[in-house]
């Protein structure tokens, strides 16, 4: 589904309504495989690795995962609703994930799922040697023979005496045909109290595409841009009302280099860092070689691009330098370092040091994915709140694995994580030193496991837990619920459906949050993306330390979803929406959006 600005209603709807966010685990249904004759769409899961400070996150597949760019992403953020987003950058490995609208963030370890499509054309009679009982080509679950990838180059007359690929000749960069793709995207809502005495509304317009070989010297040239309206009502004396509009770019760059005939690689612009995008995006130029063996090293130079609003330039100046090291070609193994200086208004700033490393299985640790991911901010004597010396500002620490469940064609999944959060000081977010003080000291540490068992064909269970303790006190959070897949159930639970039952609850210092869920969602049998969900929620918050009649609060949410997928004969158009409403004690509110995306 496209949710470009539509979950910013309901972040905003819950603040309206005087809550925080409440806890929720929707638990989408996993689309299964559908072949056809030429192509055929999987959903393969995913976990997100890091949260880079502009808010896109990195995500663990990548190029050999058969992930393109713009591909759909489906994130199931803990304690949020789900968030969608597409592709923005791939590399062999990994992948980053920009995500469509506004809404709750996005924690390390989130699992998701994304979109691949893979060219397939059905086999005729296997071959003795590809037979399946001759130990050749693999079975599907339903126990067919997998069809072959599809060649679609002619054979240019070569002949059994020839080479395999004496007539096969690699086409250079600037020799390729020039190919357009990307995405034009609109959204509109809003989210109101029902009196209709605060809420607000919103538009957004975009245009997120990139052009190969633009000028017939190979390259690529990227856009991201967005045009943001919007406006809000509160009560007040004099009744005014508050509007903003924006223009905003997050991406304008053209790279060239990097491929089969050249080991270096150059990008202008505005753009993320390649290899290291945890560092954020840049208006400078960036250098990237690739050494023999399949190391790399590289620099690059600009004005970092502010995470705020309007996406501002200009105030704090950085140079970057990396190196990554492989073993092999494969990249199971994988270990990144980085230095970041930056300079504010011609001040000295940032010192930063970054490491990254990762290890996929097969490379060391068995089934296990591990990935790592550490900032070290330096500080002198100079700095107002730290007193020297080098500081872990934030680190991501995540194993996981999956392992063939007793289901057939299902898969077990455990998951392990550890966070740390801290405040870094830099010139760039200077505060009052009032508050800068206290500041300094904050920080959380997270540990938490999660996991799906599945126990049947039509049954799977899912947990979650977490403790977690900061600067003034510590807490817990723990979730657990069963999905039902559609199809052994008859009449009452249709093929194609799904239905989930979940409890959550949270305790700290301050309050208690308890609740249940459930969830139902049909697809249409025309196409695997479109479908609708309907879900329900009940929470109740107990607060401490507060006077009678604020020490608690009972809240209902229903929320219903609609995916109209591909639209039109062409298939290009894509139509999403969703309406919401809120109940806590004596308030209610509402938020509603739509959002329509055409690829091209």
């Amino acid at each position: 589904m496209e949710w470009r600005g539509g979950l910013l209603g309901v972040s905003c709807l819950a603040m309206l309504c005087g809550v925080s966010a409440a806890q929720d685990q929707a638990t989408e249904a996993q689309p299964s495989p559908s072949l056809a004759a030429v192509d055929e769409v999987v959903w393969l899961d995913l976990r997100v690795v890091s949260v880079l400070p502009s808010g896109e996150v990195v995500v663990d597949r990548g190029a050999r995962d058969g992930v393109a760019l713009d591909a759909e992403v489906r994130l199931d953020p803990k304690g949020a609703l789900p968030r969608d987003g597409h592709v923005i950058a791939v590399e062999e490995r990994q992948a980053v994930v920009a995500l469509d609208g506004a809404g709750a963030a996005v924690a390390v370890g989130s699992k998701g799922q994304v979109r691949v499509v893979l060219a397939f054309e059905p086999s005729g009679e296997p071959s003795a040697a590809e037979s399946p009982t001759s130990g050749g080509a693999p079975e599907t679950s339903s126990g067919t023979e997998r069809p072959r990838p599809r060649w679609e180059r002619p054979d240019d007359g070569w002949t059994e005496s020839d080479p395999l690929l004496a007539r096969v000749h690699a086409e250079r960069p600037e020799d390729r045909t020039r190919v357009i793709g990307g995405r034009i995207y609109g959204a509109a809502g809003g989210a109101s109290t029902l009196d209709l005495e605060r809420g607000f509304g919103y538009l957004r317009g975009g245009l997120d595409g990139s052009v190969t070989n633009p000028f017939g010297r190979g390259g690529r040239l990227d856009l991201d841009a967005e045009l943001d309206m919007r406006s809000g009502f509160v009560p007040t004396d004099d009744g005014s009302d508050s509007g903003m509009t924006r223009a905003r770019f997050d991406q304008l760059s053209y790279s060239w280099g990097l491929d089969r005939f050249s080991d270096e690689g150059y990008r202008l612009g505005r753009f993320l860092m390649g290899t290291t995008p945890e560092l954020g995006r840049i208006d400078g130029i960036e250098w990237t070689r690739r050494l023999a063996g399949g190391d790399r090293v590289g620099a690059n130079m600009g004005y970092l691009v502010e995470n705020g609003f309007d996406g501002s330039t200009g105030h704090d100046f950085a140079l970057h330098g990396f190196y990554q090291w492989v073993p092999d070609e494969r990249e199971l193994v994988s270990v990144t370092g980085a230095v970041e200086k930056t300079f504010y208004n011609g001040e000295r700033d940032r010192d930063l040091l970054f490491l990254r490393a990762t290890a996929l299985p097969g490379g060391g640790l068995g089934p296990w994915r591990l990935h790592t991911a550490l900032w070290y901010d330096v500080y002198d004597d100079d700095d107002a709140l730290e007193n020297g010396g080098a500081e872990l500002s934030r680190s991501y620490i995540q194993a996981w694995r999956d392992w063939e469940s007793s289901v057939r064609g299902e898969r077990d999944s455990l998951g392990l994580s550890l966070i740390h959060e801290a405040f870094a000081e830099t010139k760039a977010g200077e505060l009052d030193p009032l508050f800068g003080a206290g500041l300094a000291d904050e920080r959380i540490d997270r540990f938490a496991v999660d996991g799906d068992v599945w126990t049947s064909a039509d049954r799977r269970f899912f947990y979650t837990a977490g403790v977690w303790d900061d600067e003034d006190e510590s807490g817990m959070d723990v979730e657990t619920g069963v999905e039902l897949v559609g199809g052994p159930f008859g009449s009452w639970l249709q093929h194609g459906s799904h239905f989930d039952v979940r409890s959550f609850a949270s305790a700290g210092r301050s309050s208690t949050v308890l609740g249940v869920g459930a969830a139902y969602g049909q697809g249409f049998a025309a196409d695997a993306d479109m479908g609708w969900e309907l879900a329900y929620e009940l929470l109740h918050e107990d607060r401490y330390g507060f006077v009678a009649g604020q020490d608690d609060s009972l809240q209902h949410r229903v929320r219903y979803t609609l995916n109209l997928g591909s639209l039109g004969a062409s298939g290009v158009w894509r139509l999403a929406g969703h309406a919401e409403a809120i109940l806590q004690d004596a308030d209610v509110g509402f938020a509603t959006g739509v959002v329509i995306t055409r690829h091209f």
